[in-house]
């Protein structure tokens, strides 16, 4: 559960809060796997730019969860526009799809209803990114990166991070053969603001896997 105390740690924190923001509710945690999601979006802009040899970022997303977004139960709330200024400059990076509008589709649909500023709601999904990186999941599949997996090894995987006692915390979503996300379901934050155990940052997930036993990463 390394993992999930750091993530703990950081958003006890609480980077980037609106004023008076409570961030109650339950909330997804959705990271795209770039190889699977560009097989069947091959138009898309930050797929055009995954295979350019010698950038750093492409190749990060060759191997590494990126940023699909951070999803509250509410949603399409009202609030200011976002702007190219209220982007950190490490987003794309860790959410690739910035070269499609997806940060602008995040923000209108999920992060207005987040509590957070602009600014902080992105900050937060880069740290949780990073965290998600370094996880045993994270270590696993950059080093399986390219090759054939079942989906029983990546529950096992994930389970020294992102499962919660006696119920899966974590879903796998494939689009034919090939892994296209993980989802990481979470508890109301308010709880980890008011120092709950780490592990309460965890819930089951209201999904199944989406995906057969055998899986192409």
């Amino acid at each position: 559960m390394k993992t999930i105390r750091r993530i703990c740690a950081v958003l006890a924190v609480a980077l980037g809060l609106a004023s008076g923001a409570a961030l109650a509710g339950d909330w997804v945690l959705a990271l795209s796997w770039a190889p699977g999601f560009c097989a069947s979006h091959p138009q898309k802009k930050q797929c055009d730019q995954l295979n350019r040899q010698g950038d750093e970022d492409a190749a990060y997303a060759r191997s590494q969860l990126t940023l699909h977004g951070l999803w509250p139960q509410r949603q399409d709330c009202h609030a200011p526009p976002l702007h190219d200024a209220d982007l950190p400059p490490a987003l794309p990076r860790y959410m690739p799809g910035v070269a499609d509008g997806l940060a602008v589709h995040e923000w209108n649909k999920h992060g207005s209803c987040s509590g957070y500023t602009t600014r902080g709601y992105f900050e937060q999904m880069i740290a949780m990114a990073q965290q998600a990186a370094a996880s045993a999941l994270g270590r696993y599949l950059h080093a399986h990166a390219g090759e054939r997996v079942t989906l029983s090894a990546l529950h096992a995987a994930s389970l020294p991070d992102y499962h919660a006692v006696g119920a899966e915390s974590v879903r796998f979503i494939c689009r034919g053969e090939r892994l296209e996300e993980v989802r990481i379901s979470l508890r109301d934050w308010s709880r980890t603001v008011l120092a709950a155990p780490p592990d309460a940052l965890l819930r089951p997930s209201v999904e199944t896997d989406r995906c057969d036993d055998s899986i192409l990463l």
